[in-house]
């Protein structure tokens, strides 16, 4: 019985101990519990740093790119302007009195800008124009005590827009008589003083440069800074419109058509279907080249509207009988010559009213017209870039080299389109095997006539390709080269192989929303090999293997997942 207790004791003490167990067993789910929820708002809230964190480091890549632009155009393109423009001036004002020994101004023009020096014979003046649509015309002065001119003897270079620079010496608030003078001028010639707001002179601290100008506004204020001469020099700004030298292309198309067709013999002879991939890479190149000798460019100024012949001998005799009126003054020939002036304007306008509703109606086709209309709209358009400047790599860094740029999204695009391994479940043991009726049939060759009337059905556009030309070109390639490519097109339907030429890629990269981003927040745009990318071919593979399943399976999957080499 005392065992028996005994155990009883130990029993109760073990239910004692369980249950003290339990407990902090409890107490520590619980720990664990509050744990796990203090972990997994931890781990929010770090997310959320690091989002901001993400977000400031871009905006602040931004905002450093701008200002290191910024600060790269003042430290290396206008502070050695300014120097070498202010180590030239003080080498010419080493007189006391201030005056020009030289008798010289110098006017520093950009390169590229399109001007024209006015001849002027008055010393110390230099007159330019700046071809913009407006013309504007800028004249620089230095106007000292003892010149050999007036103010009077300027007025006949002052034009309906014009800007007066110079270094007039004449205060215009504190030297009354010369003020007064100089002002009289000026509102003769409709010109409106433009002055800074600090002195420019370092010898007698008064504003003595500045500008005048008529037809236009102008902001003007003191550079401040350090100079070797006796004057702060002045920047102005000039709000205007620059003319731009804007080339048009055009391809002579007929000229690429007799070429192509004269070349035939020679393809001819060279074409092999058995090497392929050598055939095909030099018969593209060809091409491509041949598109760029046939191709020149011009300036959209001088693009005019082709007028119909009878038109043109319209306007052309009544141009002749104009001069012939002039020549022997005869009422009568003016009074005809007037009214046959009138019809030819009234037919010219109807003319180009019925081009511009042509070109309306045809502007969304690859027709010749539709590409003059966009090329003359466009300027007018709201400009919106998708231009990539820089790439952000996964590490954060910035990547500005454009060659490293196309290797970061070269290995991007390439993970990115590489082939899945995809495990699939093995087919039941005991299933049979599909077997088709017509697996040994050939699938028929495409007839000549069969290829040009799908190519034809294509509608044609101007985007190029990794080897430089475009489907347009279809239209103008001789009818003999198709038969050519009919070889090329059997050849891959009886055999599922194609010219590796095919798997070249040129891929342009948009930004889909900032110009710094990373390679994932591109979007890629493909331009396929014309030939391989042609509907013609598709349609033709689906027409002639619809008929036999077992190889269009086979084909369209051989098609599908072979791999693309992309062309950057």
């Amino acid at each position: 019985m005392n065992k028996l207790d005994d155990l009883i004791e130990k029993i109760k003490e073990v239910k004692e101990h369980l249950a003290t167990l339990a407990t902090n067993n409890e107490k520590f789910e619980r720990f664990m519990q509050d744990k796990i929820q203090h972990d997994e708002l931890t781990k929010q809230q770090i997310d959320s740093l690091l989002n901001n964190d993400n977000a400031f480091k871009k905006d602040l890549v931004h905002h450093s790119l701008l200002i290191e632009r910024h600060e790269n155009m003042f430290i290396k393109l206008l502070i050695p302007m300014f120097e070498d423009l202010f180590t030239l001036i003080a080498g010419q004002n080493q007189d006391k009195r201030g005056e020009n020994r030289n008798e010289g101004v110098l006017v520093l023009v950009k390169h590229g800008s399109h001007v024209n020096r006015v001849d002027c014979k008055l010393p110390n003046i230099c007159a330019i124009d700046i071809k913009a649509e407006d013309e504007l015309r800028i004249l620089g002065i230095y106007a000292f005590d003892s010149r050999s001119w007036s103010w009077d003897n300027i007025s006949p270079l002052i034009s309906n827009r014009c800007v007066v620079y110079g270094d007039f010496h004449v205060d215009l608030e504190h030297d009354t008589n010369k003020a007064e003078i100089l002002l009289n001028w000026a509102d003769e010639n409709s010109l409106a003083p433009y002055t800074p707001n600090l002195p420019t002179s370092l010898r007698s601290n008064r504003i003595i440069d500045y500008a005048f100008a008529r037809g236009i506004n102008l902001d003007i204020q003191t550079h401040a800074s350090n100079t070797t001469s006796d004057h702060f020099p002045i920047l102005s700004v000039i709000s205007t419109n620059i003319k731009k030298n804007v080339l048009g292309t055009i391809v002579h198309w007929k000229v690429f058509a007799l070429f192509s067709e004269y070349a035939y013999a020679f393809w001819e002879k060279r074409w092999n279907v058995r090497n392929m991939d050598v055939t095909y890479d030099e018969y593209i190149k060809f091409l491509s080249l041949l598109t760029a000798r046939c191709t020149i460019t011009f300036p959209l100024d001088r693009y005019r509207v082709a007028i119909p012949t009878e038109l043109r001998s319209f306007m052309s005799y009544v141009r002749a009988l104009s001069f012939r009126a002039l020549r022997t003054k005869s009422s009568e020939l003016k009074v005809e010559m007037r009214c046959l002036r009138k019809i030819a304007k009234l037919e010219l306008k109807s003319f180009l009213s019925r081009q511009l509703s042509l070109a309306l109606r045809l502007r969304n086709t690859s027709s010749p017209i539709s590409v003059s209309f966009w090329s003359r709209t466009k300027r007018f358009l709201k400009p919106s870039s998708s231009t990539i400047h820089v790439f952000v790599d996964s590490a954060e860094q910035i990547i500005r080299e454009p060659d490293k740029m196309c290797e970061l999204a070269a290995d991007f695009y390439e993970d990115f389109f590489k082939k899945q391994e995809v495990v699939r479940p093995h087919p039941y043991t005991d299933s049979p095997l599909i077997e088709f009726d017509n697996k040994d049939e050939n699938i028929p060759e495409v007839t000549l006539n069969e290829l040009v009337e799908t190519i034809h059905a294509k509608r044609k556009q101007k985007s190029l390709d990794a080897h430089g030309i475009s489907n347009f070109m279809f239209n103008f390639l001789a009818p003999s080269d198709w038969f050519l490519l009919l070889q090329l097109y059997n050849q891959s339907f009886q055999k599922a192989t194609l010219p590796v030429a095919w798997k070249d890629t040129r891929m342009i990269l948009l930004a889909k929303k900032k110009s710094i981003c990373s390679p994932a927040e591109t979007r890629p745009i493909s331009l396929l090999d014309i030939f391989q990318k042609v509907d013609a071919f598709i349609r033709l593979m689906e027409n002639k293997i619809e008929t036999n399943t077992n190889r269009k399976q086979k084909y369209c999957k051989w098609i599908v997942h072979t791999p693309f080499e992309f062309d950057y």
